[in-house]
C-alpha cells in the first residue's frame, strides 16, 4: 500500500542500507502482492520505489512492466520492458513478453 511504501521511504532516509530496502526483499514483497494476492494497484508504489532505488535493475523494470500491464497501461508497460531489454539484449523471455504486450495494444 502507499502507506507501507511511505514507511519504506522514511526508512530509506534514515537507514538506506536496511535489509527491507534490498532489491531481493522488494522483489519478494512485489511477488506476494502481485502474484499471490493479485493486488496490482497496491503493488505499483512498491515497484516504483524499487525502480528508484535500483534504476539499472532488469528485474525491477520487468516488475514495473507486469504491474502496468495488469493495470491496462500498455504503453507504459511496453516502455518498461523496452528498458529491460536494452539492459539485457538478447534476453528471449523479455523479448517475448515485449512482443506479447505490443500485440495487445
Amino acid at each position: 500500500s502507499a502507506a507501507a511504501v511511505g514507511a519504506l521511504r522514511s526508512l530509506a532516509a534514515s537507514a538506506p542500507d536496511h535489509w527491507l530496502l534490498a532489491e531481493n526483499t522488494l522483489t519478494r514483497l512485489w511477488l506476494s502482492l502481485f502474484n499471490t494476492w493479485n493486488l496490482a494497484v497496491e503493488a505499483l508504489p512498491l515497484v516504483e520505489l524499487a525502480n528508484e532505488r535500483y534504476p539499472e535493475s532488469v528485474g525491477a523494470k520487468a516488475m514495473l512492466g507486469e504491474t502496468l500491464a495488469a493495470l491496462g497501461n500498455y504503453p507504459a508497460a511496453i516502455a518498461a520492458y523496452e528498458q529491460a531489454l536494452a539492459r539485457t539484449p538478447g534476453n528471449a523471455g523479455i523479448a517475448a513478453r515485449l512482443e506479447a504486450l505490443r500485440s495487445q495494444r
